[in-house]
């Protein structure tokens, strides 16, 4: 899945307190047993979930393409003309990754869903086509107000609940766009600190997906890393290392190691870690992030530069401090030259989530506090202060919520 730019820097540059508590022996311990179980059971199933499946360079560039009208097609869902347009290619599509995938490939699911959705919204009828581009629009329009002007009042809440609604209604309620609208309304309940409510929509959302596309899915993985950072924001941290796991294990098999979402599956686990003391290893998991970020994203990434950021704070609260700050420095560099010199915040956009229309979670940032970490930076004068609150303001910016993106197309969040 595609990542657009908001969705691979502001997710990761606003991120508070990314977290983490798993060791790196644990993690990859954990992994090897899992694929050990799936050998020794030899089903079908268990081999098609051992190792990515990909597709023919050649049949890769096809699908891609076709797959990009989809997700366009999808995000206006009150034109049937181009809804019934991009319905044969769908069927292409569908027939081209189960041919090569398997039926049970997470892609392959995701092109017999997309179809199901199309065909569906060309037989709808015209009222109720009308009736779900309006809930989205609505829903949209109220996250981007939200976003912009830092709101986190009911008002929110009351369109993303109206919007899961009209989709339960006429979809109904086992549906993947009702599960997505559920993980919103839980992002904004987290928005507000209201964890209980949060975690109720998170579960529901969670379940649903689990049921309709397996576990073996990058959206399930994305909910599970949700659900745990939740559960550390409330320091349940027993609860939050399992998920985390689970959820890296199924980006290894799905998306493969050498993808910047699992590099942020790591960061997360790294940052638990500190959280909790363990540093050493932490450090090992934040090098094992940028390896792969520098060969995915490249070194002049906002991603690459947040991973750096949380190194560089690493490094501080162990006390080597001439390791923290050239982090910090280039950090700040890459984030100038990536987002401009307020890191983009004035004209930022919400971001859009693999399976969140609007965007899974809500970040929200002061430009005052921007300002402050400019002057903090260049009037500071003793190295300790001038690391400390660098880290401070540009690399621990408010968090409102996290986790990765996987398509800057509205509708993908529906598959």
């Amino acid at each position: 899945m595609s990542r657009s730019f908001y969705e691979c820097t502001l997710d990761r540059i606003l991120c508070f307190g990314r977290i983490s508590f798993c060791s790196t022996a644990i993690f990859f311990v954990s992994i090897a047993l899992a694929a050990g179980q799936q050998q020794q059971s030899g089903s079908p199933a268990a081999v098609a979930t051992r190792t990515r499946q990909q597709l023919p360079s050649d049949l890769a560039k096809e699908v891609a393409g076709s797959e990009a009208s989809i997700r366009a097609a999808l995000a206006k869902i009150d034109d049937p003309a181009l809804i019934a347009a991009v319905i044969p290619k769908a069927e292409h599509v569908l027939q081209i990754r189960a041919s090569h995938q398997g039926d049970s490939w997470w892609q392959t699911i995701h092109a017999r869903e997309d179809l199901a959705d199309l065909r569906r919204l060309s037989a709808m009828p015209v009222g109720e086509r009308a009736s779900l581009a309006a809930a989205e629009r609505a829903a949209d329009q109220v996250q981007i107000t939200s976003f912009s002007e830092g709101s986190k009042n009911d008002q929110v809440i009351d369109v993303l609940l109206a919007t899961a609604r009209t989709e339960g209604q006429i979809l109904g309620e086992e549906h993947r766009w009702y599960a997505a609208s559920l993980y919103r309304v839980g992002r904004a309940y987290y928005a507000q600190f209201r964890y209980t409510e949060s975690e109720s929509y998170y579960r529901r959302a969670l379940d649903i997906h689990r049921k309709n596309l397996g576990e073996e899915e990058p959206v399930y993985a994305a909910d599970l890393i949700a659900l745990a950072e939740l559960y550390n924001s409330t320091n349940r941290y027993e609860e939050a290392e399992p998920l985390y796991l689970q959820a890296l294990a199924i980006e290894k098999r799905t998306l493969g190691e050498e993808n910047s979402d699992y590099a942020t599956a790591l960061d997360s686990l790294a940052s638990l870690y500190v959280a909790v003391g363990r540093n050493e290893q932490a450090e090992a998991l934040y090098h094992h992030a940028l390896a792969i970020e520098k060969n995915t994203v490249g070194e002049q990434h906002p991603i690459f530069a947040t991973t750096l950021c949380n190194l560089g704070d690493l490094y501080r609260l162990m006390g080597r401090f001439a390791q923290a700050e050239p982090l910090y420095v280039q950090s700040l560099e890459i984030r100038k030259k990536s987002l401009g010199e307020w890191g983009g915040i004035r004209n930022r956009k919400p971001c859009i989530s693999r399976h969140s229309r609007s965007g899974r979670r809500h970040l929200a940032i002061s430009t005052g506090r921007m300002r402050a970490a400019w002057t903090t930076w260049h009037n500071s004068t003793r190295r300790w202060g001038s690391t400390r609150k660098l880290s401070l303001y540009m690399c621990k910016p408010l968090r409102l919520g996290r986790r990765r993106w996987g398509n800057s197309t509205p509708r993908m969040r529906r598959t």
